[in-house]
């Protein structure tokens, strides 16, 4: 008898459990839980009227409040849905939808591919045309007004991710109606033949796609990648710099590699607020992005009408300028120059000496920034005594020091030997093929490297590196 009291205890106890530790959570949060993903709306409960009883909508108001806000609602819905993506391969979502090799997208923009979105806006091909006809007009009109002020209308015509990858998309049951006018291949058309600027990244990316070494779109994810979206900001540059005729700065784009994922190529991903992350093929790809310095650049005032393909670029930066400010913010990190200093030709050869030949090829110039950088480098690793007294002591790879202190070594800086000294320094570092270069080559041998490089480590010797940098 004793013990069945005591499992009845227990399991009532259970029992009591189950049915009040929602209760509780829901009132004292004893518990946090990372909130869902999308756009949820406060739900309050109506105030008391007899008249709103009556009608049924002060006891609805209470429902929604407790659904919306009951205790464990984040974990049990997460629950809720793996198991619908596990065990019956689809998702809770009205608006994405799984193909069979775990590809995500929206709704739209599978109809777009098999049907078209041209019903939502006439009931024939040929309405939509004069439709598509008005706009282009309208567009024009503005484009040439626009000129009169001196200002510079363009149009990028974006890609799909139905478009470029449709041997992913799921097979189609629902959009059975003809496809007859798709505005991506319509539009462009109508820009050639008013003469509207326009840069077409959609037939770009579908050109590229079979030999492109990373996705163009992220396969959980419904914008272009963010590797893609980091070559299609370099050629809007070039193609703004052309239409415009001015000279803006550029972006050099370092060697993909293979990263965790990063926002927002996994936005319908984490939309569908599952357990654990969808498994993916292979690793989304990245590039590291920096921008070539050039103090004859202008920044342009620019309006942009656009819609949530602008995040990724948007991503790129304020994830750099993230990474930067966490950094410089941890008090628990001891921000030595002669830390920061460290493998500082290496870093040089794999983050600037790309900038450099990009730049040269498009300005047929040489940048006079990453060229000082690398001369105060140079200077850097000479050792000597700082403004304030202390010694400069570099610490680096041994065989790079030993040969900067050969090149440095026995010659008095200043005066005419000075300037044999800079000269030997800048041939000798950038003959280290072998050592520092390595694919690169001898680096004498870009036309006028040598002799500004030179005369930057001089400018430095001379005067100090805060005025060489404001000589520039």
């Amino acid at each position: 008898m004793k013990k069945k009291i005591t499992y009845s205890t227990i399991l009532f106890s259970i029992l009591m459990v189950i049915f009040f530790l929602p209760m509780v959570q829901e009132h004292f949060s004893i518990f946090t839980f990372a909130p869902l993903n999308g756009v949820t709306q406060e739900k309050k409960i109506q105030p008391f009227t007899f008249s709103n009883y009556y009608k049924g909508t002060w006891q609805g108001s209470i429902e929604n409040y407790i659904s919306a806000n009951y205790g464990f609602r984040e974990p049990s819905i997460r629950l809720y849905n793996q198991y619908l993506w596990d065990v019956y391969k689809k998702t809770h979502s009205k608006t994405i939808v799984r193909s069979d090799d775990n590809w995500l997208f929206e709704k739209m923009f599978v109809q777009d591919y098999y049907e078209g979105l041209q019903y939502k806006f006439a009931d024939n091909p040929e309405k939509l045309k004069t439709k598509f006809r008005n706009e282009a007009r309208r567009l024009h009109f503005v484009q040439e007004i626009l000129k009169e002020y001196g200002k510079t209308l363009f149009v990028m015509v974006e890609p799909g991710k139905g478009d470029i990858y449709p041997e992913h998309l799921p097979q189609n049951k629902t959009y059975l109606r003809q496809k007859n006018l798709s505005a991506v291949d319509y539009y462009p058309l109508l820009f050639d033949s008013l003469h509207i600027n326009y840069i077409n990244i959609n037939t770009w990316f579908k050109a590229i796609k079979d030999t492109a070494s990373f996705n163009l779109y992220p396969q959980t994810g419904t914008h272009w990648s963010n590797i893609a979206s980091a070559y299609a900001t370099d050629s809007l540059i070039r193609y703004m710099e052309k239409l415009g005729n001015v000279n803006m700065k550029n972006i050099s784009l370092g060697k993909p590699y293979p990263d965790k994922t990063r926002k927002p190529d996994a936005d319908l991903d984490e939309l569908l607020n599952l357990n654990r992350p969808i498994p993916l093929e292979k690793p989304n790809t990245y590039v590291d992005i920096t921008t070539l310095p050039d103090s004859t650049a202008v920044k342009p005032s620019i309006i942009i009408v656009g819609d949530s393909y602008l995040w990724n670029i948007s991503y790129q930066i304020r994830r750099f300028a993230d990474d930067v400010m966490e950094r410089f913010c941890n008090p628990f990190v001891d921000h030595q120059l002669t830390s920061i200093m460290l493998n500082s030709f290496p870093k040089f050869q794999t983050r600037d000496l790309p900038g450099l030949k990009t730049y040269l090829e498009r300005k047929g110039t040489l940048p006079k920034g990453i060229v000082l950088g690398l001369a105060a480098i140079c200077v850097y690793y000479r050792g000597d005594q700082r403004a304030d007294g202390t010694p400069i002591q570099p610490n680096d790879d041994p065989h790079i020091m030993q040969l900067l202190k050969d090149l440095w070594e026995g010659t008095d800086v200043g005066g005419e030997t000075a300037n044999h000294t800079a000269r030997r320094v800048a041939e000798g570092v950038l003959a280290a093929k072998d050592l520092i270069w390595h694919e690169h080559g001898d680096l004498n041998t870009i036309n006028g490297l040598t002799d500004l490089l030179a005369d930057s480590i001089q400018s430095i010797l001379d005067c100090g590196m805060m005025e060489a940098v404001v000589n520039l």
